[in-house]
């Protein structure tokens, strides 16, 4: 599921589309993800200069939250910890038709690393594949151009000859400048989506909506609504107690009244207080 600020004429925002994959997403997705894999293997088996797409094993100590998870939703798979990607997909595909698949593939990507662009070969974790890379986007990013390049250069018999030559002898820096030009892009998208929903729900202050919590930490908890609206609920503002974090279980456990807040409960909160310029919402218990 992808979520999309819809704006007015003058950029202000009126809703959030949530918009689901269909049969025809995940046909094109497959397609695409053959075409590039293909590419891939036939530069590895020609020896020829690539640059190649990498995904790398998830971090160990990421993946406690997801494992608190599975065993608080009794998922037929409850420890990932060195975990193959097919055992990923299959939580993914468990996890598609029951209310709590957002907090699961939001928890999943979060363990996962960084793909990132290298001139080697090397696996790419996450589509269980041996060599990828790029091919299929050739107008929007500039790795798939340079793809493009060397295997018309390859298949021409040309990359004794410019401009092939540069490119290989440049695709160390290239690789690494693409991966940091991703990652500033990326940031610079996910930083505007946020200031976007504090706008919109900067007009709700004061409203109760329904979410569940996706994030514990001692300062309090991140609950995302069901319009992907991610808040936090700051332990001063759970005034009906004191609550201590359980870092082992990410829970907020309240001492005297022993009420308990963990992840993947879902409960209603009031929008107390936005801050558009930092894309910051603040929320409380309703």
């Amino acid at each position: 599921m992808e979520a999309k600020v819809k704006l007015d004429d003058d950029g202000d925002p009126i809703e959030v589309v949530l918009r689901e994959r269909t049969v025809a997403t995940n046909m094109i997705e497959e397609s695409a993800i053959l075409a590039n894999e293909t590419v891939a293997q036939h530069m590895t088996r020609t020896k020829a200069p690539m640059i190649y797409r990498i995904h790398e094993e998830p971090n160990p100590d990421a993946l406690g939250q997801v494992a608190v998870i599975l065993k608080e939703f009794d998922y037929p798979i409850k420890d990932i910890h060195g975990a193959s990607p097919q055992t990923f997909q299959r939580i993914v595909k468990f996890a598609s038709e029951r209310p709590e698949k957002r907090l699961i593939n939001s928890l999943l990507l979060r363990a996962l690393q960084r793909a990132r662009y290298v001139n080697y070969l090397g696996p790419h974790f996450g589509l269980a594949s041996e060599a990828y890379t790029h091919f299929t986007s050739p107008i929007r990013r500039y790795p798939d151009l340079i793809v493009h390049r060397l295997l018309k250069a390859q298949l021409a018999h040309k990359l004794d000859r410019q401009p092939a030559v540069q490119i290989a002898g440049e695709l160390e820096w290239l690789t690494e400048h693409c991966s940091i030009m991703e990652r500033e892009a990326e940031s610079a998208s996910k930083a505007s989506t946020r200031v976007k929903l504090a706008q919109l729900m900067r007009d709700h202050i004061g409203e109760v909506f329904s979410g569940i919590v996706v994030g514990v930490q001692s300062f309090g908890m991140f609950v995302q609504l069901d319009n992907t609206v991610e808040g936090l609920v700051h332990v001063q503002a759970l005034t009906d107690d004191y609550y201590t974090f359980d870092p082992a279980r990410f829970m907020l456990i309240g001492e005297s009244n022993g009420r308990v807040f963990r992840l993947g409960e879902r409960i209603d909160v009031r929008v107390l207080d936005v801050s558009v310029s930092e894309g910051r919402i603040d929320f409380e218990i309703a």
